[in-house]
This record gives C-alpha cells, structure tokens and sequence, in this order.
C-alpha cells in the first residue's frame, strides 16, 4: 500500500461528510468524485446523472471485477461536534456512505499505482440514490454492456460491529421489501348515526388486526420478516364519519416465498374485512427490492482476504440485518458479496445507529476496509 493511504482515504471521507446530498441531487458529490479521479488519472464515464463509473485495466489478462460504492445523504440535520460537520444544513451523512466514496476512491489510486503489475480489471461504481432504491439499474446495464463481470463487491461501514471486525456471511444478509396502500371506501353519515353509513375507519381497524394476527398465526417464530402499518388517514372532523380510508406500509423478508406470504395475508385480509364491514378495498404494492443474497462461493473467496487483513478471530457472522438495500439487485444478475466492516467504538462513544443526528464513525476501519479491497484482488486476478 502507498505510505499515506490511511491519511488519504480519511481526509476523503471528511471531504465528502462535509457536502452531503440527498438522494438523486448527488451533483456536487458527483463532481466532486470526478475532479479526484481526474487528479488520479483514472478513466470515468458518467452513468445516469450523478452516478460514476471508473475503470482500471492491468497490463496482462484476467478477471473483471466490479466494486460499488453508494454516495447520496439523507434529510437529517447533523448534531454532531465533529470539524468537518455537514455544511448543507438539514443533510447529513448519517449512514456511512461518506466512508464508501472515500474508501473506494483509495482503493483506486492504490490501483492506479500499481497498474503496471496488475491483470485483469477493475469497474470502480459509484451510485447514486441508494437510499431511496434508485441508481442501480443504470450502473448493472453499464456492467451488463461491458460485459465478463465475474463478480460484483461492496461493503458497508456497520456501527453495530466493532472496529476491526469485518462479517462475511452467506446466503441473505439484508431483507428484502415492499411497501404497499390500501385504499378502503366505505359511506360518510353523521357521526351520531353510524348505522345510516359504512365505517371506513373501522373497517381499517379490522383489516390492521386482522393482518397482525394472520402474519404472527402462520410464519414460523423462526423466520425473520415483518409486516408493519405505517400510515393511516382518515377524516377531518370529529362529527363526520369520513367516506374512505388510507393505509400504508411496508413488509422485510428473505425470501421470494416468504414476499409472497406476506402479499397474500394483505390481500385475504382486504377481502375478509371487505365482507364483514361492506366497505369496498382496493390495495397495490408500491417500491420493492430484493433481499440482498450473498453468493457461496465469493464469500469464501473474500474469506481469504478478510483472514489476512483484519485475523481469523476477527471474521464473523453478524446477523441478518432488516434494512434494505439495493445491492441485492446487482447479486441478481452477477456473482457477489456484500460485507460489513465494523466502525463502531463504544470507549470512544462511537455507537449512535445508522440513519442517526448523532452518528458517526471509527475512521480507522477505512485503511481496513481498503486493505480488503486489495487484498481481494491479489489473491483473486
């Protein structure tokens, strides 16, 4: 590794937690990331409107990687007391994303470096929108155009592990989910006579309960997936019982199967409350990804690497997490894995959650998560 990696790749992470941006408004970021690569040399192409894609050829022949990176911010107004805080108030880097741009943008320029040695090549993706499900399928297209992808890598910076861990797992390790609506239309009365009417808030009241119920009667307690109602709304007085009502939500899962369970107590519960209510029930599924599916085999592959950067006792398991995120959507189409490097550190009360005012970040665990990337390459060209 160049000498001054570690110096690097954590003044990149405070560059870019300093302009963070929401999702799909990435564009300073996205300039931000291009100058760096131009300064390093490195052939890009845009791919979407903020979204970046390098490249790195070695000399000699071998395989094709690609390593993602995801870049926007969310809406939260930073309160932390670091000196790099977020100069765009109301927007922060509140999930580490800062800490993706920085460590693949090191791994590049350690690329770069050592290009002359190097077989084989290497796609540097830097996405936008993750956070709100959108900017990868311009990146997979992309990948999909170039083509001899033999697997795609990301990892993400975890608070929950602690610094100098690293968990790689297979199979599922993020759910899935889709959020859906539910319309229910019943007959507005006065409130004093409920029976000249048909309730539509009762009717949403039956259909919650009776949804829970079914979702905890027919999963095994064994299965990890959840059905929640987010939303409700309904009237705007206290004398008027309201024509209709809206329910919203979103349901996490691990499998196609287990996505199709859940779709299929909402919809027997819409009919069921349909014919004890007479409301009339409409409902449609909105957003979705896939749960994100590590493969076998790439997993032992990073395995490797991770023994050998962070120490055999420092590679775990860490458990399935309920979150989403849109790499599973890459693991769809390519070979992959997805690990997570531990950055949280209680003594130095390091340990605030993701998508927090207060978070942040062991910034040693970015040479790690660079050294992995290497490493990975080393072992596998």
């Amino acid at each position: 590794m160049l000498k001054d990696t570690k110096n690097y790749v954590i003044e990149q992470r405070r560059k870019f937690h300093r302009i963070p941006e929401v999702s799909m408004e990435e564009k300073e970021t996205a300039e931000a990331i291009r100058q760096e690569l131009q300064n390093l040399d490195i052939p890009f192409e845009k791919v979407g409107e903020y979204g970046t894609v390098a490249c790195i050829k070695g000399v000699g022949p071998g395989k094709t990687y690609a390593f993602r990176a995801d870049i926007d911010a969310l809406p939260i107004q930073e309160e932390t007391d670091v000196e790099f805080i977020s100069v765009h108030s109301g927007v922060m880097h509140a999930c580490g994303h800062d800490g993706h741009i920085a460590v693949l943008l090191a791994f590049a320029r350690e690329l770069a470096a050592k290009k002359e040695t190097l077989n084989g090549t290497c796609y540097l993706c830097f996405q936008q929108g993750e956070e709100i499900g959108k900017g990868q399928d311009q990146i997979i297209s992309y990948l999909k155009n170039a083509g001899g992808i033999t697997a795609v890598l990301a990892c993400h910076l975890w608070v929950d592990i602690p610094v100098g861990k690293i968990s790689l797992r297979k199979g599922p390790v993020m759910a899935g989910t889709t959020s859906f609506q539910i319309r229910i239309t019943g007959k507005g009365c006065h409130g004093s006579r409920p029976d000249q009417g048909i309730d539509p808030i009762n009717a949403a009241i039956t259909l919650i309960g009776q949804a829970i119920r079914l979702k905890d009667r027919e999963f095994s307690p064994l299965q990890s997936n959840t059905l929640s109602f987010c939303k409700f709304h309904s009237g705007k007085a206290t004398n008027i019982i309201p024509e209709d009502a809206e329910l919203g939500g979103t349901m996490r899962f691990f499998s196609a199967s287990e996505r199709a369970q859940l779709l299929d107590v909402i919809d027997r519960s819409c009919r069921a409350t349909e014919l004890l209510t007479g409301c009339s029930i409409e409902w449609k599924t909105l957003v979705g990804l896939p749960p994100v599916v590590n493969h076998g085999d790439c997993i032992d592959q990073a395995r490797l690497s991770a023994e050998s950067v962070f120490g055999v006792d420092n590679v775990i398991e860490f458990e399935k997490i309920m979150g989403a995120d849109n790499f599973g959507c890459y693991l769809q189409e390519f070979q992959g894995c997805y690990a997570f490097i531990g950055i949280g550190n209680k003594e130095k009360g390091i340990c605030n959650a993701h998508h927090n005012s207060k978070f942040d970040m062991d910034e040693g665990a970015l040479e790690y998560a660079v050294r992995f990337y290497l490493d990975f390459v080393e072992k596998n060209m």
